[in-house]
């Protein structure tokens, strides 16, 4: 008899209770309420009051509570830390990348590329490679920190 076992593998997140992000309303260009005026009026890691996500023309920017990368849980004072709500902004990526890769992640291996053997890697902190193999992008394994 065959006996199958789920198995669950998951990183160490600090526990959060958060409110969800209000996006912006993009009706009439209007910006949600709260958000600064323009994109380079927000300084990343300047304390914010409310869960708050605003879409510019040079980027997202977002009052929310820090992110933790690691294998072990953090210690209770990194903890009260990252639940600190703080804005992060992150620009627009161009269509291409100065190393010639695509500006964003491609989403699927359908995606065409154009010089084989190129490596392009994405993301803070798991990262993933994509390797373009006979003009497709092929997704490599997670690079994540112990």
């Amino acid at each position: 008899m065959l006996l199958l076992v789920p198995v669950v593998i998951a990183c160490a997140e600090p526990a959060r209770s958060v409110e969800p992000v209000r996006a912006p309303d993009r009706s009439a260009g209007a910006l949600a309420a709260g958000c600064p005026g323009g994109f380079g009026a927000i300084m990343n890691g300047t304390p914010c009051d409310q869960p708050l996500q605003c879409a510019f023309a040079e980027g997202t920017c977002a009052c929310a509570p820090g992110s933790y990368c690691g294998g072990a849980a953090p210690d209770p004072e990194q903890e009260a830390e990252l639940l600190k709500l703080r804005w992060t902004c992150t620009p627009t990526p161009p269509t291409v990348r100065a190393d010639g890769c695509p500006g964003v992640e491609p989403a699927s291996d359908k995606l065409r590329c154009a010089t084989d053997g190129q490596t392009c890697s994405y993301g803070d902190c798991c990262s993933f490679s994509y390797h373009c193999t006979k003009g497709r992008w092929i997704r490599g394994e997670a690079n994540c920190p112990p």
